[in-house]
Parts: structure tokens; sequence; C-alpha cells
């Protein structure tokens, strides 16, 4: 597999120094080669003197900055108020660098700096003169900064890309998708949740407000969050940064909350669709989204957002402003967001009478009017009457009152929403920098979730009494409050913030460290109010006095509202809070010199600590609340990490056939003190064998760690049950159940690998072409028997070796009975009657094979009327094999409900002409079968499209100068989303899958000021 992981148990083995070792190795392996090749002096190959075949047409400047950059491997930093509502010439033909960034920008009165051989800044005409004023660096230091300009985080010098450490340069062999403002703002779509979701590469499945872990999944999300989720392997398996820094997860630790950040701060969003363990560390399994916010601007802009849809509105207002000064710069940005909750009825599909769609009726025996149980058959209580007098001739015997538990529900919760980013640094000399970015964001929700309903006894003592059984001291009654006391409510707040102080170090020559520390928490409170307290309704429910007692024998709510508030209770008031605090010491810079180019280096440490707490009370059958559960678990982890740019063929070396070669090597050793160490390696490469076709691959392994809440063993349980045995004479057998956390697990594992190509032929200026062909092999994936499997765990205990021990010793029963862990009110039976020891706590269970292909394509031209972009982007996955355990065999669940889609794809065009622009997109998700029913059925395909105009009016406009009005449309048709008999939830559709929004009419007005 290339990585390996050890337990803390073994921690005096010698593999203890495989981490370092396997880092130097990897070191010493990539400089031998170096010096292998012949180190001979060379003059120094700056990137701007190099030449490079360009096919940039004409189009809006910042467009032709980013096709500049991908060609010419030259990062450029574009802040808005340069290149906003500019355009630039074609760019064709073999030119330097340096040329070509010169004719770009030529009448643009935006200039130009190089700060490092592989980067440049823009600078506005003003700050250029200011530049020109002051002394010049000396020869050997020309790459640098000048002071005298502000060194923002986001500089040329010190640009980092999503999937490399190393500044100044792209991940090496690794698929990298990038949606920059204007991308984001020509989408249509409104949130950065709706922008992470049009992605073909990600997956609905998992963590999102309207599929909450839909289809058993182990990702809780009681706050209505949202989770990135690459390749469908889940939210836990996608690392999500802020400015390439962890940030506290949501979800009990599971996942990062993308919906917490405000789409008006993010400059750009870069996705790394391959393992990154060997850069980042945990999760980063399926890939890494990193969220880029602003920092370099200077103005003020402000923003509004009005988003309307049939029963569901959006509302956003933003207020930005960034500032420069000699040396420094700071941008603070705040947002506000609400969306209305979506109501169930507002969806004929959400509800549980799936008849109308070919599905059964699935409502439920607990109604209003109630059902009385006796004698052995049911009694439906009549409606139209309100239970005073009521005889049992009126009962209607052998028949139910059936509810829908979906009315009065909503689909989506009403939340608010309070974000804040600043971010601020300061040169304090020409070698030195401290910066400082920090984030903080409140969001509030509510949701009403199903009314409650149970089966009441109602004593002989309450003054409406009446029951089919004659001289019955009690009634039983199948009942629904949701008359009474309305539907039960799910209400809570999610706060989330992150505080990041650091410091940069010109160390001499091209080195640079990098010295930061983060804190971050998540904490998050909920609890599901407006519920009945059992124990105070049986008070309610004994009462003799009909004024004050509780009626359950009419039709609507017949009890007295001062009743019903006594009665009152909730279910699960928890608190949750998860901390990570960090130190970072990196560095980095250039190691040696060959005859393609410079060989740098980036190696660095880090120590993190994590803490989860979670506590929870419940006030629904006691007089008074109660504690049920206290959970808290820490870890820390200390990692060294070290990553190789190494050219073995530059543009100037390079021969026909051969044109570049570059090489990457990473490792990154992490120990975690609650269950070892991991080591992941990962080596990449490019080849560009002519200037237009460049191939790509990469190898690595990767590693999830596993949840400190599934680590934690404080509320384990030991029972004795029993379950379905063919072998049984009976057909069941009795066995010993384990429940709750698991210390001994494991992390999981991953090998990961892609090959592809990148095709910009000269032929075809602006054409851009993009495959790839991506494999993971994900082991020892955490998770627990389902109820299904229970049913059939001894009719095939081979396949569940590592769940299921059979035929137990009698000192092996024994010594569960007398662990302080086995429940006080279970049974002992004999231990000869054990058939088996069941462990239903998390395991390293399942194996998932996944093999699939990336299609990206982007054409810029210039047509009648405008300058034209026709872009699109696909995913297809063939492959999704799964086994559930290591024994088991694999199935194939590819175009299945609950796996990633077979196809996912957007495609659209944009038109730009001076003030205007529009775009267009048609979103495909293929269909799959829905194995929910029997017989399977298929799903349709869902095919929408989404559509935005926008105009931006002059500066010189006085009030009206600088403002930008956007119009954007998704689901412009308006398209349902495909029928789905969910029997699971009774909806007809697949949350996961299909939005319930619908059509989403938007308009956004932006001024700068």
């Amino acid at each position: 597999m290339g990585h390996s992981v050890s337990t803390a148990r073994s921690a005096r083995s010698p593999e203890k120094v495989r981490a370092h070792r396997n880092l130097l190795i990897a070191s010493s392996t990539a400089l031998y080669l170096c010096l292998a090749i012949g180190v001979v002096p060379s003059q120094r190959a700056y990137a701007q003197t190099e030449v490079t075949n360009f096919n940039v047409p004409a189009q809006p400047l910042r467009s032709a900055l980013l096709a500049y950059s991908a060609q010419s491997k030259v990062q450029v930093a574009i802040p808005d108020e340069l290149v906003e509502g500019k355009n630039a010439p074609a760019v064709t033909g073999a030119l330097s660098n340096e040329q070509a960034l010169q004719t770009l920008l030529g009448g643009s009165g935006v200039s130009y700096e190089f700060v490092s051989p592989r980067a440049a800044r823009l600078i506005g005409l003003q700050r250029q003169s200011l530049l020109s004023q002051r002394p010049r660096l000396a020869e050997n230091t020309s790459m640098r900064a000048s002071p005298s300009l502000p060194l923002t985080a986001n500089t040329p010098e010190e640009l980092v890309v999503t999937g490399t450490r190393i500044k100044g340069a792209g991940p090496v062999g690794s698929e990298v998708v990038t949606l920059n403002r204007e991308q984001i703002s020509e989408s249509g779509r409104t949130t950065t949740a709706d922008v992470i979701r049009s992605i073909p590469q990600n997956s609905g499945l998992g963590a999102a407000e309207a599929a909450r872990g839909n289809f058993g999944s182990a990702i809780p999300n009681t706050g209505y969050g949202t989770g990135a989720n690459l390749r469908g392997l889940g939210p836990d398996a996608t690392l999500t940064l802020i400015n390439g820094r962890r940030m506290a997860p949501a979800g009990q630790g599971s996942f990062v909350d993308v919906s917490q950040i405000p789409v008006s701060a993010i400059e750009k969003i870069e996705v790394v669709l391959d393992g990154a363990s060997a850069i980042y560390g945990s999760d980063a399994v399926a890939g890494v989204v990193n969220l880029v916010l602003r920092r370099d601007f200077e103005g003020l802009e402000t923003t509004g957002r009005y988003a309307l849809a049939n029963g569901f509105r959006q509302i956003t207002a933003g207020q930005s402003v960034g500032t420069h000064w000699e040396g420094g710069g700071a941008f603070l940005s705040y947002e506000f967001f609400h969306q209305t909750h979506l109501a169930a009825e507002k969806r004929s599909y959400v509800t549980d009478d799936l008849r109308a769609f070919g599905g059964p009726d699935l409502r439920v025996a607990f109604g209003n009017p109630g059902t009385i149980a006796a004698n052995g058959t049911t009694y439906a209580i009549p409606s139209g009457q309100n239970g005073v007098g009521l005889s049992v001739q009126r009962l209607i015997p052998g028949t139910v009152n059936l509810s829908d538990t979906k009315r009065g529900t909503d689909i989506l919760p009403d939340q608010e929403r309070h974000s804040v980013v600043a971010t601020a640094s300061h040169d304090l000399t020409d070698r030195i920098r401290v910066y400082e970015e920090s984030f903080y964001s409140r969001r509030a929700f509510n949701s009403r979730v199903a009314e409650q309903t149970g089966t009441i006894s109602v004593p002989s003592t309450n003054p409406f009494f009446v029951s089919p059984a004659a001289g019955a001291r009690t009634v039983s009654i199948q009942y629904a409050y949701g008359n009474d006391i309305g539907n039960s409510v799910q209400k809570g707040v999610q706060e989330n913030y992150t505080i990041t102080p650091g410091v940069s170090i010109d160390v001499g020559g091209s080195w640079r460290a990098d010295l930061y520390g983060s804190y971050s928490a998540d904490i998050a409170s909920g609890v599901t109010g407006n519920r009945i307290n059992t124990f105070l309704l049986a008070s309610a429910l004994a009462d003799t006095n009909p004024a004050t007692a509780f009626n359950p024998f009419g039709a609507g709510s017949q009890t007295s509202s001062a009743t019903l508030a006594r009665i009152l209770g909730y279910t699960s008031d928890t608190t949750t809070t998860y901390r990570v605090a960090s130190g970072n010491a990196e560095v980095g810079g250039d190691l040696i010199e060959l005859p393609a180019g410079k060989v740098k280096l980036v190696s660095g440490v880090e120590y993190r600590k994590e803490q989860f707490r979670s506590e929870s009370f419940n006030y629904s059958s006691t007089p008074q609340p109660v504690q049920t559960a206290l959970t808290e678990k820490r870890r820390r982890v200390t990692a060294a990490y070290g990553e190789l740019l190494v050219p073995l063929v530059g543009e100037a070396t390079g021969t026909t056939g051969l044109h570049t070669l570059e090489l990457s090597i990473a490792g990154r050793a992490e120990r975690y003190s609650d269950f070892g160490r991991s080591e992941n390696p990962k080596v990449g490469m490019r080849w560009r064998p002519i200037s237009d076709l460049e191939f790509r691959g990469s190898w690595g392994t990767s590693f999830k760690a596993p949840f400190l809440r599934q680590l934690n063993e404080s509320t384990n349980l030991i029972l004795v049950t029993t379950i379905p045995d063919p072998r049984s004479a009976s057909g069941r057998s009795s066995v010993l159940f384990l429940s709750g956390g698991n210390a001994q697990l494991k992390p999981e594992t991953a090998e990961t690998w892609s090959a592809g190509f990148d095709l910009r032929p000269r032929f075809l200026p602006g054409l851009t072409l993009g495959v790839t062909y991506f494999s993971v092999d994900y082991r020892d994936r955490i998770q627990s028997l389902s109820t299904g499997e229970l049913g059939v765990l001894l009719q095939n205990p081979s396949a569940f070796a590592s769940a299921v021990r059979l035929s137990p010793s009698a000192s092996d029963v024994q010594a569960l009975y007398g662990s302080p862990q086995f429940s006080p009110t279970s049974t002992k039976p004999p231990a000869s009657q054990i058939a088996a020891i069941v462990d239903g706590r998390p395991l390293n269970l399942s194996v998932v094979q996944q093999r699939g292909l990336d299609v990206s394509l982007a054409y810029n031209f210039v047509g009648l009327g405008g300058d034209y972009g026709v872009v699109g982007g696909m995913t297809y996955i063939p492959t999704y094999d799964v086994a559930r355990t290591p024994a088991a065999s694999a199935t194939d669940r590819s175009r299945t409900i609950g796996f990633p889609l077979e196809i996912s794809a957007r495609a659209g065009i944009t038109w730009r002409d001076g003030n205007w622009n529009a775009a267009g997109f048609v979103n495909y998700q293929s269909g799959y079968q829905n194995t929910l029913v029997t017989p399977a059925a298929s799903v349709d395909a869902w095919t929408t499209v989404d559509a935005s105009v926008a105009y931006r009016t002059d500066d010189d406009r006085r009030w009206l100068g600088g403002m930008r009005f956007t119009v954007g449309i998704q689901n412009l048709l308006n398209r349902k989303p495909p029928v789905v008999i969910d029997t699971v939830h009774s909806v007809a559709y697949d949350p996961e899958q299909g939005s319930p929004i619908g059509r989403v009419v938007s308009l956004t007005i932006q001024k700068r000021w």
C-alpha cells in the first residue's frame, strides 16, 4: 500500500523512527537524482525571461491573466479593483513571459512586478509611480517584493496553490479545479454551499441541510450544516481548509460546515481532486477544498442580494472594506444572511402517503382523533366531537385514524447567519512580516419536525374515560399531539471562529520561514422542544378535574392551554464543542540549481491539540431535567513533513518530445496520542513532450483518523439480546451485544493514483482540454453493523468475522457479565445459551474501490458581439465496489441510491461585452437504481439549467458609478427532482441528489465606493 500505520501499543518498536527515516529517504533520493543528472553552474534563468508559446485570446483581463498563469506557470495575484471591467488583447506565439505580461496589460492602466521567479503582482499606476521613486533593490534581491508595498498574505511571493506547500508553484501531477470570483458570480449560485454543489466532482451524499446523513450515514448533522464531499466518499474524507489552514469541524468533529463561510468574502475556491495526506495530514483522502478569502482589496464594497423561490426566500447583506498603507494592508468583511423555512406542504412529494407517486401509504396509526386499542382490536375515535360524554357505541371498531408525520414540518430550516472575516499584515522590516487571519460565524436555525406521537395509557379516573372493555381500569390510545401543541421544533445555534497570527521571515536568499499559531472552535447547541413530558402527562391524565385534565378522547385540541404548558418538556438539549489549537513552523526555498531550474524544498513541523466535548440533557420522562450523556475526549498530534520539487528538464534544456519534466516528492509523518502513527508519501510527475501538451500523474497514500467521539468508551453498554439464527430450532438465539465507542480503532487508509493530460493547442488559441483517470482503494473504513445486518448476521457469520465471535467460551461470557459496562437491566442467561458475541461498536470494517474519469473543457474566443467562453466539466464513476467487511465479497454500488452518481456534469457558455456579461449552464445527473423498494426501480436522470445576466456601471457616474447588477436563476425551467420512493424517510424524492427548492430567482446589487 505504501503507507504504514502503527498503534500506540507498539510505540517502542523499531518502527518508531520510520516517520523521520521515510522523510530523509525521500529527500535523499531526490537529491541524489539531481546530483546524478549533473549540477553545473548556470545563469539565473528567471521565469520572466523564459520563452513560452502562448495562445491567449482577447478576453476580459482577469480571464486573460488566469490563462497566462496556466500557460507560463507564473502565478499572478489579481486584485479585483485593478482588473474589473478591463479587457486584454490576444497574445499568441513564442514570447518571453515578461513580454507576454506586458502585452496583456498594455493600455490597462495596470503595471506589474515580479516578486519571485514564478510570481508577479499587479500594481496600479499610482502605486507604480510611488515604487519608481524608491531606491531599487540590490541585484541579488531583485526578485523580492519592495518593502514600500503592502506584502499581504496572498502576494505571489507567498502564494501557495492548494495541493502543494511550495510557494509560487502548482501541485505536480494532481488535478486542480479553481473557481474565481468572476466564475462564482457567473454561476448564479447565492451561497458557498451552492457553489460547491455545482462542482461535478462534489457529491450531495452526506451532510446537507436537506439531507442530514440521509441513508444511514455516520455523519451527525443536527445543526443543518453542509459539508463538501468529493468523489462521494463522505464529507469526512474531504479536507476543507480556509486559506490553507484547518478550522474546527462541525457535526461532532465530522466535517467542516461550508455554509458558515460568506460567499462575498471568497476570492476563489481551489479543489485538489487527489489524496493529499502527504501534504496536509488526516482527512485528505478524496481531496482538498480550499476556500481562499479576499485580502488584497482596497476601498469599500457593499453587497445586497435577494433570492426568491416558491415558498422560500433568502436575503443577504454585506459590507467589505480594505486598505493599504506603506508596508501593510488590512481587510474586513461582514455578511448577514437569512433564509426562511421551506414547508413540506409546499412540495407535494414530501408526504407519508406515496400512493400518488406509485408508492405505499406510510401514514402512521397515531392520529388526532386517536385510536383505542382494546379486546385485541382497534377502535377509531370519531371526529366532530370534543370527548365529553363519548360513548362506546360511537367508537368505530376495526379501523384506525392515520396521520402524516410530514404534516406541518419543514424541508429546510429557517436560518440566520452573521459572519466576519478580518485579515491584516505589516512589514516590520524588509525581512519580517507579521500577519493575522480571523474568522467568526454565528448561525441560528429553527426547523419544525414531526409532531410527537405515542401510545398513552389513560386511567379510569380521567373524567373523559371510555373503554370498549367493560370494567377496564385503563385504556390505551394511539395518539398524535400535533393539534394540542403543534409540531416538535429543533432549534439551536452554531458558532465557529478561527484566529491565526503568524510571522513570515526572509531568512536569506530565496528561503523564507513561516511561523504561525491557530486556535479554532466550533460550538453547537441545540434542543428538540415542544415535546410532551410523559411523566408530567401521566398526572394530567389521572386528574379528575375536567377543567385541568388532559383529554385525548376528542377531535382536535380539547385540553386547556394551561395544562398543556404545564406538561411540556424537551429532548436532546445538547451542547457540543470541538476545539483545535495548533502551532506550525515551516521553511522553504531553493535548494540547489540544476540546468533545468531550481530545486525547491519545503519542510516543517506541526503540533496540534484537539478537544471534543458533548453534554446532553433530557426532560421527556422525568420530573426534572436529567443529564443523559457527557463525553469528553482529547488528542495530541505531532507531525513532520517535507516536499521537494525537482525540475528534471527545463524549456532551455528540453528537446523534441521532452520539452519539460518535473518531479515532486512529498512525505508526512504524524503521531496521534490516541491510536499511534501514520506515514504517507506522495509522488507527482509533470511531463510536457511539446509546449501544447502536458501529461501528469500522481501516486500516494492517505488516511483519516477516527473521530474522537468514536474512540470514547465512557457510554459503552453490553447487554443480551436475540437475533435471527437459522441454526436454532426456535429461529432465534441469544447474543451478547456490545455498543458504544471503540478505543482500539485504527485510522482509515487509502491508496490513490491518477493520470491525465492537459491540451492547449496553438492552432486553436483559447482551448484547454483536460482528462484525468483516478483510482481510490479505501480500506479500514469505520462503520457499525446496521439493523438489517443484525438480521442476517448468523446466516453468514464468516462475512462478518471481524464483528462476530461464535460459540464464545464460558470465561469470555462471564467476563462480559462482570464488566461495569454490562447493563443492569439485562438478563444473564447461562453461558451455554450465548450463541455469539456481536460487536456493534464502530469497527474498521468496509473496503471501497473506486475508479473514474474526469473531463474538463474551456474555450475562450472573440465572436459576434463580444467575448465568449465555453466551459464544461464531467466526472464519470463506472466502478464503486463496496465490501462491508474485509471477508465479504465486493458489490458494485455504482448506479445505486445512496452512492455516488455514475455521471455528474456541468457545461455552459459565458458572454461579455463592455459592461454586460451573461452566462448559462446545464447541469446533468445520471439516473440510478432505487433499491429501497422491491423490485428495484429506475430513477430518471435529472437535468437543470442555470442562467445569469450582469451589468456594471461606469465609475464616473457619481452615485451610480461602480455598481454591478446581477440577476441569477437556478433551475430556470423549474424541474422537479426525479421521483424516488424513499420508504425509509417517507418522501418521493432523493434529498441527497435532488434539490426541493425549485426555481430560484436572485437579484444582487453590488456597489464599489
